[in-house]
């Protein structure tokens, strides 16, 4: 199982009580949960990948005093895409994703902010972003390195930078 699809499989401790969009269906997959160290675990709902539903994650992450994500604090935030476990492709993979991490990028989401740097979530941010990247698996360690260009880091990074320092 990719760790990045659901890093942590302990049951949220509070649920959003949201309807997503015109679906109408609640949004129990979509959580929040808080743990003892501050750390935070942020899900994102297969439904919101495949419609590229944006609005709750921008609403959610966006820059300002009154957000409490950004009370937690810098690399506090652990990402968790839900209903993809059982797809073997990773989640740079898949298209919808790729479509959704591209869509989301319009917004200038300070990922690496909010980021939890332990995890390979601005990697995989990174391989849906950046034209030419790969991820190299090392066949004996199963181990995965990400290769990018000089310049595809540039351009993964440079839009960063504005909403990373609005938040220091």
């Amino acid at each position: 199982m990719n760790t990045m699809k659901n890093p942590n499989n302990t049951p949220s401790s509070i649920h959003i009580k949201t309807m997503i969009r015109d679906f109408d269906l609640p949004a129990e997959a979509v959580a929040v949960s808080h743990f003892a160290d501050s750390s935070v675990v942020y899900e994102i709902s297969r439904i919101e990948v495949e419609h590229c539903l944006t609005d709750r994650i921008v609403h959610d992450l966006r820059i300002s005093p009154d957000n409490p994500f950004c009370k937690c604090g810098m690399d506090s935030v652990l990402f968790s895409v839900q209903g993809y476990d059982d797809d073997p492709r990773e989640l740079f993979q898949i298209p919808e994703f790729r479509s959704f991490v591209r869509a989301l990028a319009e917004y200038e989401i300070p990922w690496t902010y909010f980021a939890c740097l332990e995890t390979r979530w601005l990697q995989v941010l990174a391989l849906c972003l950046v034209d030419n990247a790969a991820a190299l698996t090392d066949t004996k360690t199963e181990r995965t390195r990400m290769a990018f260009s000089c310049q595809g880091v540039y351009k993964f990074l440079q839009p960063q930078v504005d909403p990373f320092s609005a938040m220091c």
